[in-house]
């Protein structure tokens, strides 16, 4: 068979006959086993429509409590589950269409009338610099002169409608509205490979995009204080600047450069953990004994032991461990070594990788493994920034932030990237149906973190000679006949976009490669 090819023979298999992990195959090629479903309750069918799983543990909550559905559970629970992202997920997910709307929009509005207020409250004080009364048109100033600029919020908000039929402010209060539904929504996308499981894809990401729009209370609740920590700043340098003490504001300034890659990370760890509430129940997807080489159905063993289709020994494909024998760091003892190990061929072998890979053992393992290299890479971003700032002599005020500011903002970019790819490779997996599991589309994506040093030393690279030769670099590069071929882009914007773009091309070929490896495992 022509290896290039998504489809693959199949026989009716024999009812009787076991798949490789002990389960009985049905007449159909991959099928979900659901026991005999009970009477169920008006609510509980709408859960269940809504691939809802139950947590055993929230059991013996009380009646009113654990009415998840009910429209002021669903309108408080933004707030009221700050600390409890899988309670909240549940909730919106449990919730009526109109309640969840409601509920989403309230949050989305709160949101934006934060801005607003906080945009007003930074424009009650200004400072207003005068310069000194001189007939001399060469004359400059030698010293600051200005005082504060006191204002109410009404007579701001009246300042900012002049001559404007709508209100600007409520052309931003809707604007950051539409953001927060458009961000959702693109969240959504990301984390869909770790919600759907089978069946309707748009029910998978209607249930992703209502986890992701259970985090609107935590989304506030940094808005409000990042929102405030930026206005206090910039009140108090108002101040200072009239006060001429200049040297005292930047000590609070800088600290917003780690904080705002952090309150990321938070509220997508937030987002993270509320996803395990999206799943839905666990299926059992029963998939018929296929060959390695060529996706044949092995259901029915052929007598002389060799596949009909390509005559690779069945043995081989069917088993344990001999075709597949696993990640180094799922079988090693020693986790440093299991990872390393790992690292190294998942990047530099994929296809031998791949080829080895168990995708029907529990996924955690490779989200361990994923996790492990975010941090690697944090922690190496933070320790060559600090040499950089030192090599350039730049470790001083707001530079010592920089360091800090890298071990949140580089893991931060790369999961961001692998997101985005991954999710352009899993919908295409989706549609096209190459996966019989969708579930191991998320064990590729664990894996391939350690793609993304590619990423890192090539971005390193090129921000350390931008640094340290002040540009210079670049610059002795540029001449006409380059400027024309980068289309009028400058050669360091072009130094960054396009070696970028390629490696993410790269990664899409290697997620084929991925997907091409394990179609057809058995293990």
């Amino acid at each position: 068979m022509n290896d290039g090819d998504e489809s693959r023979p199949t026989r009716e298999p024999d009812a009787a006959s076991p798949s490789p992990t002990g389960n009985v195959a049905d007449t159909a090629d991959v099928q979900l086993i659901d026991d005999p479903a009970p009477q169920l309750t008006t609510d509980e069918t709408h859960n269940a429509q809504q691939g809802i799983a139950v947590d055993p543990s929230h059991a013996d909550e009380p009646a009113g409590d654990a009415d998840d559905s009910a429209a002021l559970s669903v309108l408080l629970a933004p707030l009221i589950c700050l600390f409890r992202p899988e309670r909240a997920a549940r909730r919106f997910l449990a919730a009526r269409t109109p309640h969840f709307w409601i509920g989403f929009l309230l949050g989305t509005f709160a949101i934006s009338a934060t801005l607003v207020g906080q945009v007003v409250r930074r424009q009650m004080i200004a400072y207003r610099w005068y310069p000194p009364a001189t007939t001399l048109p060469t004359t400059m100033p030698i010293s600051h002169s200005g005082r504060l600029a006191m204002s109410t919020a009404p007579e701001i908000w009246s300042r900012m409608s002049e001559d404007r039929s709508v209100h600007p402010m409520l052309l931003f209060a809707g604007g950051m509205a539409a953001l927060v539904v458009a961000l959702a929504a693109f969240v959504a996308w990301l984390f869909l490979p770790a919600v759907h499981q089978s069946g309707s894809v748009r029910r998978s990401f209607e249930r992703a995009f209502r986890t992701v729009a259970s985090g609107v209370g935590v989304l506030w609740a940094l808005v409000f204080l990042l929102g405030g920590y930026v206005v206090f700043t910039d009140n108090y340098m108002d101040r200072v600047a009239a006060s001429n003490q200049f040297g005292t504001a930047p000590e609070l300034v800088a600290p917003l450069i780690v904080m705002l890659p952090a309150a990321v990370w938070l509220l997508l760890h937030w987002i993270g953990r509320a996803c395990r509430a999206a799943r839905g129940p666990e299926h059992t997807i029963v998939i018929p004994p296929m060959c390695e080489g060529c996706g044949y159905d092995l259901t029915h063993r052929p007598a002389d032991g060799l596949c009909p289709e390509c005559a690779m020994s069945v043995d081989t494909s069917l088993t344990p461990g001999r075709m597949r024998p696993g990640a180094d760091w799922e079988n090693d003892t020693d986790a440093v070594i299991g990872w390393s190990r790992t690292s190294h061929a998942a990047l530099l072998h994929p296809a031998r990788f791949y080829a080895a890979l168990q995708v029907r053992t529990n996924p955690e393992a490779a989200a361990r493994f994923a996790r492990c290299h975010y941090v690697a890479l944090g922690s190496a971003a933070g320790v060559w920034m600090t040499g950089l700032m030192i090599a350039s002599n730049a470790m001083q005020g707001a530079g010592c932030f920089l360091p800090c500011m890298m071990m949140f903002l580089a893991p931060l970019c790369g999961w961001l990237v692998q997101r985005i790819v991954g999710a352009i490779a899993a919908s295409w997996w989706v549609t096209r149906g190459t996966l019989p599991d969708v579930r191991w589309a998320t064990k590729i994506m664990g894996y391939e973190t350690a793609y993304l040093w590619t990423y890192g030393l090539y971005n390193a690279a090129f921000l350390s000679a931008m640094v340290l030769t002040n540009g210079k670099f670049f610059r002795a590069w540029t001449n006409p006949i380059l400027e024309r071929a980068l289309l009028g882009m400058p050669l360091e914007m072009a130094a960054v976009v396009y070696p970028n773009a390629l490696l993410s091309l790269l990664w899409l070929w290697r997620y084929r490669i991925a997907a091409r490896a394990v179609r057809w495992s058995n293990f």
